[in-house]
């Protein structure tokens, strides 16, 4: 399950270097990684922040897995962490409640893994810090990132394309962006 996790944040990163430079598909995988991801957390994550494999789940069942209380924080933590991910790098409604959220429930584990792994040594709590760690970098300038800030990261090249993605998220429920959006789209060749 650990090689399923690396590979899928491989995959996220891939997705948001192909969504930064336009490249078709980049959002399709950056929805598939960062969804993926959340999953695994989420349903997977008592055994993977346990430090239990696959294969001995599915010979022993979930009833054998000793887990920790922090591993439950950390599950729902990390998987919202990655929804708002998801949601912010979408440009989704309700993106920076869900990341902040996941945000708070992600430190709170930090702090109860880091006082658990200091207490004692533990190499899967050592683990767990560390993924905590590389999340929450990821995570927190993001946080603080606007989406206006995000657009011109994203479209800095294109500024009339640019303003139209801004005023489509201040005001979303306005058909006139979404129209202005695909006839510049369909003008200039761009995916749908």
């Amino acid at each position: 399950m650990r090689i399923l996790e690396i590979v899928l944040i491989a995959l996220g990163i891939l997705a948001f270097t192909f969504k930064l430079t336009d490249i078709p598909g980049g959002n399709v995988l950056l929805n598939f990684a960062l969804s993926s991801l959340a999953v695994l957390h989420f349903g997977l994550g008592f055994a993977l922040f346990s430090g239990v494999r696959f294969r001995e789940l599915i010979k022993k069942g979930r009833k054998s897995i000793k887990v920790r209380p922090y591993v439950v924080l950390m599950q729902f933590g990390l998987g919202v962490l990655h929804l708002g991910l998801l949601f912010t790098l979408m440009f989704w409604p309700n993106a920076g409640f869900q990341l902040k959220m996941g945000l708070v429930l992600s430190l709170g584990a930090l702090v109860w893994v880091g006082i658990v792994s200091f207490k004692q040594f533990d190499r899967t709590a050592k683990l767990n810090l560390v993924r905590l760690v590389f999340f929450l970098a990821l995570s927190i300038p993001l946080a603080f990132t606007s989406d206006d800030q995000l657009v011109e990261m994203y479209y800095g090249h294109d500024p009339e394309y640019a303003e139209i993605i801004k005023a489509q998220i201040k005001d979303s429920n306005n058909p006139i962006h979404f129209e202005r959006m695909d006839s510049l789209r369909r003008a200039r060749g761009m995916q749908p």
